[in-house]
C-alpha cells in the first residue's frame, strides 16, 4: 500500500470561529460535525498524557464517532538522542511501538504512519496522530515543533506547529491544534 504525504508549516489555525451556541467547546465541535457526517475517528497520542482522547471522549459519551485511542509515552531523553516509543496498549502496536526509533526528523513520518495505522486498526475513518513533544525546558534555545497527522480515507497530511508557550498550556494548546485539523478537514469534505 502506498501512501502520500504532504506537510504544511503552520503557526496558528485558520477559522478561529468554530462553535455553535454557548459552551461549545472544539471538541464538542468535532463530534458533531462527525455525527452529521456519520463518520468515525480513532486517535494515537504521543505524551499528551491522553487529553485528547479524555476529551474526545467526554464530547461523544456514547461512543458513536470516537472508537478510542491509543495513548504513549516516550522515553525522556537528550533531545540530539532518539526517542524510543513505549509499547501501545494494543496488541497490534508491539511490533510497530516496540522498535521503533522516534527522532525530531523521523516525526513526521511517524504521525503519518500513526494516524493511518490507528485509522486501519480501529475502521474508522479518520485516524489523527500527535506526534512527541519536543524539550522545552531551556527557555535559551529555540522553540521545537510538534507533528500531527490526519489520516482520511483518501491519504494523510501531517502538519507541523510551534511547540511554544507556559507549560502549563502548550499541552492543551497542541491538542487544540490537531482538533482543529480534523475540523477543517471535516468542514472541506
Amino acid at each position: 500500500m502506498t501512501h502520500r504525504y504532504a506537510i504544511a508549516s503552520v503557526s496558528w489555525p485558520d477559522h478561529l470561529v468554530f462553535g455553535e451556541g454557548d459552551g461549545e467547546e472544539l471538541q464538542h465541535t468535532v463530534v458533531r460535525l462527525l455525527r452529521q457526517r456519520h463518520e468515525t475517528v480513532a486517535t494515537v497520542e504521543v505524551d499528551s498524557r491522553g487529553l485528547l482522547a479524555h476529551w474526545l471522549g467526554q464530547a461523544d459519551e456514547s461512543g458513536a464517532v470516537y472508537a478510542g485511542g491509543c495513548v504513549i509515552r516516550t522515553v525522556d531523553v537528550s533531545p540530539h538522542e532518539p526517542r524510543e516509543a513505549l509499547r501501545g496498549h494494543f496488541r497490534q502496536w508491539e511490533a510497530f511501538f516496540g522498535r521503533r526509533l522516534v527522532t525530531a526528523d523521523s516525526q513526521p513520518e511517524f504521525v503519518a504512519e500513526s494516524a493511518q495505522a490507528i485509522r486501519e486498526l480501529s475502521a474508522t475513518d479518520y485516524g489523527l496522530a500527535i506526534g512527541g513533544f519536543p524539550p522545552s525546558d531551556d527557555a535559551r534555545t529555540s522553540p521545537g515543533h510538534v507533528y500531527v497527522g490526519l489520516a482520511t480515507p483518501t491519504g494523510v497530511r501531517t502538519s507541523k506547529f510551534l511547540f511554544a508557550g507556559h507549560p502549563d498550556v502548550v499541552g492543551s494548546r497542541t491538542v487544540k491544534l490537531a482538533l482543529n485539523l480534523l475540523r477543517l478537514q471535516l468542514l472541506e469534505g
